[in-house]
């Protein structure tokens, strides 16, 4: 119970760090920084559970913006040679001009509910998660995230992967058979699942938001417990999700 399983399929990696920095510039925009995103000219088409790619890089680059007052964020993506002809290495790394980390709170941020002592963490918030689960997904892609950080200067998290190349699996016929559409998954197009989004925090409301959204949610946002019980009152919701430190009111009570 509770195993994930990661779902291959074919990716263009180009396309999808463009999505990512689609999903992410407002975020940076908004704080004044820079967002750069640099990647190999030909990364090609991979099997990749892009899904859970995208909410590690989600992840890590709304965290690089929280803790970053001046300067930029920059993504990076590479492709080397795998172990044979059949496989690419990938190397991704998120690097800020931040607040960076000290070198023995290193060893410790990507242990669950684990938050830096720092003024600048308190006032940023968030239950110590992120990091945690991202890198339990990079493990289970084979790979593993790590930090190279300096007070003052900035960090940079990274981690490589190695994926099959879509081009060594055989897709079958180039023009499959019509199947009927799905009647349960028209439905659900017709009638997207509502949510209510109730988080103090902007930059985790809106990478929430973003992420939902992509997904044919339509979702609604308060920034406290109060608002939150006065949205739920007064429209019909079938997911509300809650942040549990919040100011006014918080998600337990």
């Amino acid at each position: 119970a509770g195993r994930i399983e990661l779902k291959l399929a074919p990716c263009d990696v180009a396309k999808l760090v463009h999505d990512i920095e689609h999903l992410t510039e407002t975020l940076a925009l908004e704080k004044g920084l820079s967002l750069n995103c640099e990647m190999d000219a030909d990364l090609g088409v991979l099997l990749i559970d892009e899904g859970r790619l995208k909410q590690v890089l989600m992840n890590l680059i709304s965290n690089a913006v929280k803790f970053t007052s001046e300067g930029g964020v920059t993504l990076r993506v590479t492709s080397t040679a795998g172990v044979d002809a059949h496989h690419r290495r990938l190397r991704i790394s998120v690097s800020d001009t931040g607040v960076g980390i000290a070198p023995e709170d290193q060893s410790t941020i990507f242990r669950r509910f684990v938050q830096l002592d720092g003024s600048t963490a308190r006032r940023q918030g968030g239950a110590g998660l992120g990091l945690a689960i991202s890198q339990a997904l990079i493990q289970l892609m084979g790979g593993e995230i790590r930090c190279d950080s300096q007070i003052g200067r900035g960090s940079d998290f990274w981690f490589e992967i190695e994926c099959v190349s879509a081009s060594a699996v055989e897709t079958g016929p180039t023009s499959p058979p019509e199947t009927p559409i799905d009647a349960e998954v028209e439905a659900q197009n017709a009638n997207p699942v509502r949510i209510l989004l109730v988080e103090d925090n902007p930059t985790n409301r809106l990478v929430a938001c973003r992420i939902l959204e992509a997904a044919g949610a339509v979702v609604e946002t308060a920034m406290n417990g109060q608002e939150g019980l006065q949205a739920a009152t007064n429209g019909a919701f079938d997911v509300i999700l809650m942040d549990v430190q919040m100011p006014e009111m918080d998600g337990v009570t």
